[in-house]
C-alpha cells in the first residue's frame, strides 16, 4: 500500500534485490520463458523469451537436449550456448531426420549458477517432408453478419399463464440498421482468394499448376511459379460477378508432394465463411503429442484437420437435404507471442474458436464427442453450427423431476445440436435452407414459422377419434427463481370435435417486445406464446381425461416449424394416439405379467422401446413380459394399455415382482423406480435402499431372477423398498403402475414376471388358488362390487350395470371374466 495510509493500489512503491556475497556463492537466474520448440528438416529451431537481468550477471543460455522427456538438467551437457541475452533462438541442425528429441533452455550467471529444474518441450522429430497444401478460400468483399441485441423480459399472458423469461432480439448493434449491407449486389465483383501454405520442412521454388473450377467445369488454368520457405503462404486470386445463386468452387494445385490429399479445397458461393487462428506451437504439439495418441487419425496436421471438418460439416447438409455450406475464410497460423488480430474484423465472419492457444488449449481431440472411426469431432461441428444459428436441441428435453404434472420427462429428436449426434435432423436442414440467404448473427430466430393455426387429432387405444375428451394444456417455461419447469398452471384447455380435433388457442404477441427481424421472421400469434429462441419454452404437455382415464402426450415447436416449412402454413394438424377409450379395468389379473404384452405400454425417453411375450424366461405360469429398448436414459413400462385402469388398492399390502435384465453397462440412477399412478397423474414412487441410500435394484437382477417383495405403505427403512409422494395420490383410485429403469451407456433388456399385489385375507378365499367357484366366493365377489356404487364394465354383457341385481348368472360371467 501507499506511505500515507491510501487504500493498496497493488502497484510496487519499492523494489528491492538482495545478493549473497559470501564466498563461494552463486547468483541464480531463472530459465527463459515461452520456451517453443519446431521440427524441421535434419534440425529443430528453439524459441524462448529475453530472461530478467535486473542485477547484470546474465553470462549465456544453455541449450540441453535428450531422447526421453526430463524435468531436471542436472548430469546433463549442453549441446551448445547462447552468449547474447537477447538472441531468443537457436536451431539444433545436428538433429536427425525421425528421431523424437525434448528440449530446454536454462540460464547461466557469470558465478556459474543455473536453476537445474525444468520440464522439457517435446517431442520433437525432424522430417524431410514436401508438402504445399490448400488452407482457405476467402470471398471478398468481406461483409458484415447481423451484430443482434437481445432483450430479456418476463411474460405473463393475457390468460394469466407465466409469469416466463422469453428474450427477443429488439434492434441491432455496431451501428447496423436496414441499410446496413450484409451482401454482394447483383453483378458486383466478387474476388475468390485461394491461399496455400508451405506446411513441409523443404522449400519450394518451382512450376505449379493452378485450376480453377465452378460446378465442375474449369473456368481457369495457368502455371505458377512458386517460392515459399516453411511456413510461408502466398495467395491467388479469381474474379467472377455476384449472381446471388449457390455455386460450388474449387481449386487445386498441381504439385508433386506427400500429401496430395490437401491440394485441392472446395467452397461455395453462399457459404458461411469462418475465421480461426492457430499458434504456430499448437501446430508442432498437435502433430507430435497428442496425433499418435488416437487409432485412424486421417491426418497429423491441424489445418488439414479442421478443413476435414467443414467437408465434414457440409456431407451432413447435404446428406440431409441442405443446401448451406460453411468454409474458411480465414484459417492463418500466429506466431506464439502475436497479439490477436484485429484485422479482419471479425463482424463479417462465423467464429469458433477464434484462437487455438498453444499454451492453454490442450487436445481438441479430447471434447468427448470425438469420433475415432473418421477423425471428426462432432462437437466442435455443434459449436460451429451455433454460428449459422442453429440451436441446441436438447433445450427441449426435460427431465422427469422438472415436470409438475405427471412426472414424466421428454426428449427431442437426435441431430448434431443434440448430443453432438453425426447428422442433421430434417428440424433444422429445413431451418437453414430457409435462411440459406440469409447473412448469419441472428440465432433461433426460425422458430417464428409456425401455422397460423395447430390442431391435434387424438386418438384412442385402436386409433378411433376420441370425441368429447378434456384436453388441458401446460408447457415448459423458464420460471424465474425455478428454472425450466413445468409446472401446475394451466395455460388452456378445451374439448375434442367428432373428428378427435383440438385447436391450439392462439397467444396474442405484442410486436413491440419481439418485433420482426431483418431475417423476414415474424413472431405472430401462436400457441407456444413468445417464443424463446433458445427453445426453453417449446414444449407442450397436455394431459387428456376421457371415461374416467387419462393419458398425457406432447408437441414441440420443432415439429410445428417444420409442418409449416414443408407448406401447412395455414393448418397444421398432428396426431396422437393414446391409451384411452378401451373397456374400466377395475378387477386386475392375479399375476398382470402372464402372456399379457399386448397390455403393457413401453416407453424410453429419446429411444426406441418395444415389449412382448416370452414363454422360455419365466418364473411361473406360461410366460413373462420382455421389454427391450436402445434407450440410455429414462425408460419405463406401463400397465395396462388397452383398459382404463380403475383400481382400489387401497386394501393392498404388498407389491410382487420378479425382475431378469440384461445389460453389459449397468443400471444408475437407483433402478428400477416404481410408480402407482392415480387418475389426477399423482403418484406413489417405490425405489430400493441399502444402508439409508437409494440403490440399484436391478444390477442384483442383472443376469438371474431376482424378486422385489415391496410393501406399499411402511415405516422407512435401511434396507428395503421405501415409498415417497408425488402430489396428493389417492390409492383408491389408482389408474395404472409404471415400472422406470436408467441405465449407462445404452440399451438393455428387462422380463417382469409374477407381477402381483397381496391382499388380506378376507379378500383372498380359495378363488385365489384354486380357480373353482363357489358361493363364498361369490358372495364375496358381490360384496365387493355392490360396494363400490359404480358402473360395471359393460364389456361383461350383463344386466349388473342396470339393475344391481346380483344372480347367479350374472355371477357366473363376472367370477369367469376374473378368472380368465
Amino acid at each position: 500500500g501507499n506511505d500515507n495510509g491510501q487504500t493498496p493500489d497493488y502497484t510496487p512503491h519499492n523494489l528491492f534485490s538482495a545478493l549473497d556475497l559470501t564466498e563461494g556463492a552463486q547468483t541464480l537466474l531463472y530459465p527463459p520463458g515461452k520456451q517453443r520448440a519446431i521440427a524441421g528438416n535434419a534440425s529443430v529451431q528453439l524459441k524462448w523469451i529475453e530472461v530478467l537481468d535486473p542485477a547484470g550477471v546474465f553470462d549465456h543460455y544453455a541449450i540441453y537436449r535428450d531422447m526421453d522427456a526430463f524435468s531436471s538438467v542436472e548430469g546433463m551437457t549442453p549441446i551448445a550456448t547462447v552468449d547474447a541475452i537477447d538472441v531468443l533462438t537457436y536451431l539444433d541442425d545436428t538433429a536427425e531426420n525421425g528421431t523424437p528429441y525434448y528440449y530446454a533452455v536454462t540460464t547461466v550467471s557469470i558465478s556459474g549458477g543455473e536453476v537445474k529444474t525444468i520440464n522439457s518441450v517435446g517431442p520433437r522429430t525432424p522430417r524431410d517432408e514436401t508438402d504445399l497444401q490448400v488452407v482457405s478460400i476467402a470471398q471478398t468483399p468481406f461483409y458484415p453478419r447481423y451484430c443482434v441485441n437481445y432483450t430479456g423480459f418476463l411474460v405473463t399472458e393475457e390468460s394469466g399463464f407465466g409469469p416466463y423469461w422469453a428474450p427477443a432480439a429488439t434492434g441491432l448493434c455496431d451501428g447496423q440498421d436496414d441499410t446496413t449491407k450484409h451482401w454482394p449486389e447483383m453483378d458486383e465483383t466478387v474476388t475468390y482468394i485461394a491461399k496455400i501454405r508451405n506446411r513441409g520442412t523443404n522449400t519450394i521454388y518451382e512450376n505449379i499448376m493452378i485450376t480453377w473450377e465452378i460446378d465442375g467445369v474449369v473456368v481457369d488454368q495457368y502455371d505458377s511459379m512458386t517460392f515459399l520457405m516453411p511456413g510461408e503462404t502466398t495467395t491467388y486470386d479469381f474474379i467472377i460477378p455476384w449472381d446471388n445463386e449457390s455455386h460450388d468452387i474449387q481449386f487445386t494445385i498441381s504439385v508433386l508432394d506427400d500429401r496430395p490429399e490437401n491440394n485441392s479445397l472446395e467452397s461455395n458461393t453462399l457459404a458461411v465463411g469462418f475465421l480461426t487462428y492457430i499458434d504456430e506451437s499448437f501446430i508442432e504439439k498437435f502433430r507430435e503429442e497428442w496425433s499418435g495418441n488416437w487409432p485412424n487419425t486421417q491426418t497429423d496436421d491441424v489445418i488439414d484437420w479442421l478443413n476435414m471438418h467443414t467437408k465434414r460439416f457440409n456431407q451432413l447438409f447435404a446428406e440431409a437435404n441442405c443446401q448451406k455450406r460453411v468454409h474458411y475464410d480465414v484459417l492463418e497460423v500466429l506466431d506464439d507471442l502475436a497479439d490477436d488480430p484485429l484485422d479482419p474484423a471479425t463482424i463479417h465472419f462465423a467464429i469458433f474458436p477464434f484462437r487455438y492457444h498453444w499454451e492453454t488449449d490442450g487436445d481438441p481431440r479430447l471434447s468427448g464427442y470425438y469420433h475415432t472411426d473418421d477423425d471428426i469431432d462432432y462437437g466442435l461441428l455443434h459449436e460451429m453450427g451455433h454460428q449459422l444459428g442453429m440451436i441446441d436441441v436438447y433445450q427441449f428435453d426435460l427431465g422427469g423431476e422438472q415436470n409438475q404434472v405427471n412426472g414424466q420427462g421428454y426428449s427431442a429428436h437426435d441431430d448434431l445440436m443434440r448430443g453432438c449426434s453425426p447428422f442433421i435432423a430434417e428440424f433444422h436442414s429445413l431451418a437453414m435452407n430457409h435462411w440459406l440467404k440469409v447473412p448469419h448473427g441472428y440465432y433461433g430466430q426460425f422458430l417464428y414459422n409456425l401455422p397460423q393455426t395447430i390442431q391435434l387429432r387424438l386418438l384412442d387405444y385402436k386409433g378411433r377419434p376420441l370425441n368429447g375428451a378434456t384436453v388441458k394444456i401446460y408447457q415448459i417455461c423458464e420460471r424465474e427463481g425455478v428454472g425450466k419447469v413445468i409446472t401446475n398452471q394451466i395455460k388452456a384447455q378445451g374439448t375434442t370435435d367428432s373428428e378427435g380435433l383440438f385447436t391450439l388457442p392462439n397467444v396474442p404477441i405484442d410486436s413491440s417486445l419481439a418485433p420482426p427481424v431483418p431475417t423476414g421472421d415474424t413472431l405472430h400469434d401462436n400457441p407456444f406464446g413468445y417464443v424463446h429462441v433458445v427453445g426453453t419454452n417449446g414444449v407442450l404437455l397436455f394431459r387428456v381425461e376421457y371415461d374416467g382415464g387419462v393419458d398425457y402426450c406432447w408437441l414441440d415447436i420443432t415439429e410445428a416449424c417444420v409442418a409449416y416449412w414443408k407448406g401447412q402454413t395455414d393448418t397444421a394438424v398432428f396426431n396422437r394416439q393414446l391409451v384411452l377409450g378401451g373397456p374400466v379395468m377395475r378387477i386386475m389379473p392375479k399375476d398382470l405379467a402372464e402372456l399379457t404384452a399386448y397390455d403393457w405400454f413401453a416407453w424410453a425417453e429419446g429411444a426406441a422401446a418395444s415389449v412382448e411375450d416370452d414363454a422360455d424366461n419365466t418364473m411361473g405360469g406360461a410366460g413373462s413380459v420382455k421389454f427391450i429398448t436402445d434407450g440410455g436414459y429414462d425408460t419405463a413400462l406401463r400397465y395396462p394399455q388397452t383398459y382404463t385402469g380403475l383400481w382400489d388398492l387401497s386394501d393392498a399390502t404388498q407389491l410382487h415382482i420378479w425382475f431378469y435384465a440384461e445389460n453389459n453397462n449397468g443400471f444408475q440412477n437407483e433402478s428400477p423406480w416404481i410408480r402407482l399412478k392415480d387418475a389426477e397423474g399423482n403418484y406413489f414412487e417405490y425405489t430400493y435402499y441399502e444402508e439409508g441410500n437409494r440403490a440399484d435394484f436391478l444390477n442384483q437382477a442383472n443376469y438371474q431372477w431376482k424378486q422385489a417383495v415391496i410393501p406399499l405403505d411402511g415405516p422407512f427403512v435401511d434396507f428395503g423398498w421405501n415409498r415417497t409422494t408425488q402430489g396428493l395420490p389417492d390409492m383408491s383410485r389408482i389408474q395404472y403402475i409404471e415400472i422406470h429403469a436408467d441405465t449407462w451407456g445404452y440399451g438393455f433388456t428387462l422380463w417382469v414376471d409374477d407381477v402381483r399385489f397381496d391382499w388380506p385375507e378376507y379378500k383372498y378365499r380359495d378363488f385365489q388358488t384354486d380357480n373353482k367357484i363357489d358361493i363364498a366366493d361369490l358372495t364375496i365377489l358381490a360384496g365387493q362390487w355392490l360396494q363400490s356404487d359404480i358402473e360395471f364394465a359393460p364389456a361383461l354383457g350383463t344386466d349388473l350395470s342396470q339393475d344391481k341385481k346380483v344372480d347367479m348368472a350374472d355371477f357366473a360371467v363376472f367370477a369367469q371374466s376374473w378368472l380368465n
